[in-house]
């Protein structure tokens, strides 16, 4: 199966290889075959994206703004037939959905979007715009790259320092190389919980490790497709 599924009471699907959604690398039609298939695949009629930068801006996506080009790396809806979408290669896909409410949200975090906290901000707009309560939203973090193949600097891990207090908690030093291995997917699940998520899915699955069949920008580098994380009501 070239997608992975997650049960949580609405449509969702990580896409993985030889699906590939990186138009870069792959020529238009093969792009838009590529979004006809997952629409299918979820029997739905509308699929938002958005022009992903590592920001911590929350897009609400409506009937009236869902073809609008914007700059944010998530999405919340409460319209039925819209698919969420973001693209990713190791950066985490982050699935939001409030049964009570039917309220659902799709996020981008990276390193930069975990350190700006762009789940809480998704989480936000749920509460305050659509009246949702924490407690009840269940999220899902996608495959990602996990923490012994993320490796990074001291500046990167400075970052993490200044947004998280206890980021020694997740982070393995390796003195010989002055490398910092973060596990970013257990920091976000405990954050998550911090706020107060009670029901958290983790993938556990490594990019990486999984490069042969799913994109990972640290597996292929340059020439890495994208994965496509899509929820919908």
């Amino acid at each position: 199966m070239n997608y992975i599924t997650y049960e949580i009471g609405t449509k969702n699907a990580f896409f993985i290889k030889p699906y590939n959604f990186n138009i870069n690398t792959i020529s238009e039609k093969e792009f838009m075959d590529n979004i006809n298939s997952v629409k299918n695949e979820l029997n739905i009629d509308n699929l938002a994206l958005v022009t992903q930068r590592h920001t911590a801006d929350i897009k609400k996506v409506t009937l009236d703004n869902i073809n609008e080009e914007t700059v944010a790396d998530g999405m919340i809806t409460d319209i039925p037939n819209i698919g969420l979408g973001v693209k990713v290669a190791d950066c985490q896909a982050i699935f939001l959905y409030d049964p009570i409410k039917r309220v659902i949200g799709c996020v981008h975090s990276g390193w930069r979007g975990t350190v700006k906290k762009i789940v809480k901000n998704a989480i936000d707009v749920m509460v305050n715009d659509y009246g949702s309560v924490i407690s009840d939203i269940k999220v899902v973090i996608c495959p990602s790259i996990l923490q012994d193949h993320f490796e990074v600097d001291y500046d990167v891990y400075l970052e993490f320092k200044n947004s998280f207090n206890d980021i020694d908690k997740y982070t393995i030093y390796k003195e010989d190389l002055n490398k910092y291995y973060i596990d970013q997917e257990t920091l976000n699940k405990d954050y998550l919980m911090s706020l107060g998520i009670k029901y958290i899915k983790v993938a556990n699955t490594c990019t990486v490790c999984n490069g042969n069949k799913i994109h990972s920008y640290r597996y292929e580098k340059e020439k890495s497709g994208r994965n496509l994380a899509v929820i919908s009501l």
